[in-house]
């Protein structure tokens, strides 16, 4: 069986820059700090699975705060939706979801693992020899 180090991020949240998220929490500096955690952690762990929901109110705008950040993790890593997501959420991170049905969800092949993003639940599957 194969053996795979997944992080995992969840509920970011990201808002506009200078924006908290629900008026109290800077969400995005957060996240750069959890992203300079896991580049850190580079030679530990294979791969980062970032769940929903990654904006606050999907806008455009959030997304095009987001995807920068996100863009700095040096290891593979892969988006699912949540409830605060938005269509955008799928033209966004299209080159992240090959094959991707928009509201549905794709799968990603990485170091023999099957991961399965089913909207909105991810299921990880060890792929036979």
């Amino acid at each position: 069986m194969t053996t795979l180090k997944v992080a995992q991020l969840t509920d970011l949240h990201v808002c506009l820059p200078g924006q908290l998220a629900y008026g109290k929490v800077d969400t995005n500096a957060y996240l750069v700090r959890a992203i300079d955690r896991l580049n850190a952690l580079h030679d530990t762990l294979d791969a980062v699975v970032i769940s929903g929901d990654l904006v606050d109110h999907g806008t455009p705008e959030e997304y095009a705060t987001l995807r920068p950040m996100l863009d700095r993790l040096t290891l593979p890593w892969w988006p699912v939706p949540g409830n605060h997501d938005s269509e955008s959420f799928w033209s966004v991170f299209s080159d992240r979801m090959p094959e991707a049905i928009p509201d549905v969800g794709y799968v990603i092949e990485h170091a023999g693992v099957r991961f399965v993003s089913w909207t909105p639940v991810l299921l990880v599957i060890p792929m036979a020899s």
